[in-house]
């Protein structure tokens, strides 16, 4: 019975001694893992401070500050405008350009339509302007421009420049607006290869129409010229001739409206009296 005490006991502390040996083994592990960890975090401290110590001295050096702004694609007076606008000043930083906030600044002028910025280092930042072009014209509230893509961009000032065909029976909200913006620049586009009394700089107006027609007023032709817009590309030849009887008539300035939504020709009105 001894002997099988002794035996028990025995078993006991092996057990025992296994089991605190699996503990110790288990500290052990996690000793060194929060070491590593440790170390590991003062290292990443360590390089982030060395990175903020780097990016204020570059911040404050010379050797990359601001000294050049190259602007491409508009002219002299208008290059000194946008760099009123954007909040550079030269000696600062070219680190430090937020090109993001710059393009915006110089986008928020009505006559620019986009910006691209690079920065060149040591000290040269690039920026190539596209300007908007005026097309035309469009009667809303007042006077706006359109560009060629129908978008209108700026409200017409007093001082400016409106030598340009004017589009009526547009309406000012934006759900049909668009799309018989859309319209009228197509109009123009067909135009735009034309000569003499037909060219786009004798074009006085366009008025739209809801359902696809236009009526065209030259500065050379006392009538008026209604079409469909879709219908341009072969009616211009229609038109020609329809004018060259006419004149050769001598009827010409009797004439108020000549109509070419007609398969078979045009129509044509004249003035009473």
């Amino acid at each position: 019975m001894k002997r099988k005490s002794v035996i028990k006991r025995q078993a006991v502390m092996k057990r025992r001694k296994k089991r605190l040996s699996a503990f110790w083994r288990l500290i052990s592990f996690l000793g060194g893992c929060f070491t590593k960890f440790s170390l590991l975090v003062m290292g990443l401290a360590l390089i982030s401070a060395m990175l903020i110590t780097a990016y204020e001295y570059l911040l404050t050096s010379s050797y990359i500050r601001l000294e050049k702004v190259l602007i491409t694609g508009i002219e002299d007076d208008f290059k000194r405008v946008l760099l009123e606008n954007s909040g550079l000043s030269r000696g600062m930083s070219l680190l430090a350009v937020d090109t993001e906030e710059v393009r915006q600044r110089m986008e928020a002028h009505p006559w620019v339509r986009k910006v691209t910025l690079e920065k060149r280092f040591p000290h040269t930042l690039a920026v190539k302007v596209e300007r908007e072009e005026a097309r035309a014209l469009v009667l809303l509230e007042r006077l706006y421009y359109i560009n060629r893509w129908g978008e209108v961009f700026k409200a017409v000032d007093e001082e400016e420049d409106t030598d340009l065909p004017v589009i009526t029976g547009v309406p000012s909200s934006e759900e049909t607006r668009d799309q018989l913006l859309r319209d009228a620049v197509r109009v123009l586009g067909f135009l735009e290869s034309e000569q003499g009394q037909w060219s786009l700089r004798e074009l006085a107006e366009i008025h739209m129409e809801r359902d696809g027609n236009v009526s065209l007023y030259f500065n050379s032709l006392a009538a008026s010229v209604e079409l469909n817009h879709a219908d341009m590309g072969f009616r211009m030849a229609d038109l020609k001739r329809v004018v060259e009887h006419l004149d050769s008539k001598g009827s010409l300035p009797m004439v108020k409206r000549i109509d070419l939504n007609y398969p078979d020709g045009a129509v044509v009105s004249f003035k009473k009296g």
